[in-house]
């Protein structure tokens, strides 16, 4: 902040109001503004004006003690927000920010003095620097854009072909490019090769950051505690099979020359269960038309499975005979229901330690009636 104005305390985000954050933003232009004590137990009003920060704009009210007008508040400044949290609570106000984690507390005797020396200079003032860096605005503005695409390709290159959030890899090749640009017209002790790596290695963390941190990772996450802890079994709610063929209401009588791992997920109580184990988590619960939309949307969906076969513990829906190695014949209830079917690999969960094996679904593909006279198939 010693480039813009003299240093004061930043507004803190958890006790202030509104309408002071909003006026905090305001009162510069071309600057920087700092807030600080970011959580993500913040009133999302409040994560919300961050949203819209990004966007140049404020809180937006009604003027009633005037033309009665609606006014919004232009943000015409940079703003940096500091915290001990992730800003992952909205993935979307996570994206919009550069990321950027500190993780060393402890130094070492001369690291203290060389802070030390950095503070004594601070305290004198360096908007002189700023002058200096606004004095190469003209070359800026002629030679930005040039750089900018140029390196929009080579970070293509960099990043060989990862799935990057967009606004993500613009956010840093912005600065990147600023840096590529005034590097001839300023001496500063870094280089860009150096900046090149760090925007790079800063891409992957947050975008990494950002898969993980997204709804339908933290459902995920949900379902494999809810398996590991035994809330959810195999064969009764889910299926991990490997398959050389699969048909859904969206894939027909596809082939595949290597086996395709998938989930078969009983999505109805798996659903109630992420809304209920997630609230007493305190995350993040998504309204299950909205859980629904997503899932079915995302790649890892392949499609819907009619007639799906789940053995059932707790009602009497089916009851089916199934012959046992001895030779007898053992009685077990079955559910028939729709199921989603995922592609289990890009899921990035583990709950394949109990991968079923086609023996296992023999049951689910030619169950023997309960009274032994015929077969009844449900299709898996």
């Amino acid at each position: 902040m010693m480039f813009f104005s003299q240093r004061k305390k930043a507004p803190n985000l958890k006790t202030s109001s509104v309408p002071a954050i909003n006026d905090a933003i305001s009162q510069s232009c071309n600057a920087l503004v700092h807030l600080d004590e970011y959580k993500n137990d913040l009133d999302y009003t409040k994560i919300e004006l961050l949203k819209g920060i990004y966007d140049g704009t404020g809180r937006t009210r009604m003027n009633m003690e005037r033309d009665k007008k609606r006014e919004t508040t232009a943000v015409d400044s940079g703003v940096m927000v500091s915290g001990q949290e992730m800003a992952t609570v909205d993935i979307a106000l996570f994206s919009r920010l550069i990321f950027i984690a500190f993780h060393k507390t402890t130094y070492t005797q001369e690291e203290k003095k060389v802070f030390v020396k950095l503070k004594a200079i601070d305290e004198q003032g360096l908007s002189h620097l700023t002058h200096e860096i606004l004095s190469k605005r003209d070359a800026v503005k002629k030679h930005w854009l040039d750089n900018y695409n140029e390196l929009s390709k080579t970070f293509q290159k960099e990043l060989k072909g990862e799935i990057i959030e967009d606004r993500i890899f613009r956010n840093w090749l912005i600065l990147a490019s600023v840096f590529k640009t005034i590097e001839p017209l300023v001496k500063l002790p870094f280089n860009y090769e150096k900046v090149k790596t760090i925007c790079i290695n800063g891409i992957k963390v947050q975008n990494g950051e950002t898969r993980r941190n997204n709804e339908l990772s933290n459902f995920w996450a949900l379902v494999e505690y809810l398996v590991k802890d035994g809330l959810i079994e195999n064969e009764v709610d889910f299926y991990v099979k490997r398959v050389t063929s699969l048909t859904t209401d969206r894939i027909k009588n596809a082939q595949y020359t290597n086996e395709k791992t998938i989930l078969i997920l009983n999505h109805t109580k798996v659903f109630q269960l992420y809304r209920k184990h997630g609230k007493v988590a305190s995350e993040k619960i998504l309204p299950l038309p909205t859980l629904q939309y997503y899932l079915m949307n995302s790649k890892e969906f392949l499609g819907i499975k009619k007639s799906q076969a789940f053995k059932n513990r707790d009602a009497v829906t089916r009851m089916i005979s199934e012959q046992t190695d001895s030779g007898g014949f053992k009685k077990t209830k079955y559910q028939v229901t729709n199921a989603y079917i995922f592609d289990y690999n890009t899921l990035d969960i583990s709950i394949d330690y109990i991968l079923s094996t086609e023996e296992d679904l023999k049951s689910g593909e030619a169950l023997q009636c309960a009274d032994n006279k015929g077969k009844d198939d449900l299709p898996f």
